[in-house]
């Protein structure tokens, strides 16, 4: 997922830890949506966060107290 997102939006992904780099995600993603509205709903349905910084995107997982 995140690599098509790098290449439909020109973002950079930066994972927290190598346990949040195997995450898998599944699912239709439209083009014609913005990336912020692409993270809302993965933050909605996962356990992962994205802070955005300008073009890099800073990808976490949430602990099990958030």
């Amino acid at each position: 997922m995140t690599e098509q997102l790098q290449r439909w939006y020109d973002l950079d992904f930066i994972f927290s830890s190598e346990r949040v780099k195997q995450f898998v995600f599944a699912g239709m993603i439209k083009k014609e949506y913005t990336a912020d509205e692409i993270f809302s709903m993965i933050e909605k349905t996962t356990r992962v966060k994205f802070n955005v910084h300008g073009r890099t995107i800073v990808v976490s997982e949430l602990d099990k107290y958030n």
